[in-house]
């Protein structure tokens, strides 16, 4: 079922490891300043996060590779550049 771990693979997984360390990193800095726009940066590292992990799935399981996921990731790369966007240019 699983063959050998490729190069980009274990890429792809530090890439979602470090996105989920750094939705933890904006949720627990959220709790202490409770600024509201870093609530538009953790959404976005838990979309990368997401997005990372079905990219990860799209290459490992051949059954996951449909045309509906590359629409789904496209999507999603464009969420996470509108909220990052967002988390820079909202105010207060």
């Amino acid at each position: 079922m699983f063959e050998s771990i490729n190069t980009d693979e274990i890429i792809e997984i530090i890439v979602g490891i470090f996105a989920l360390f750094l939705f933890a990193l904006s949720i627990s800095a959220y709790r202490i300043i409770k600024l509201k726009k870093m609530i538009f940066a953790i959404a976005a590292f838990g979309l990368f996060a997401v997005e990372s992990f079905i990219d990860y799935l799209e290459d490992v399981l051949p059954s996951f590779d449909a045309p509906f996921i590359d629409i789904l990731l496209a999507i999603i790369s464009l969420a996470i550049l509108i909220l990052f966007f967002l988390a820079f240019v909202k105010r207060k």
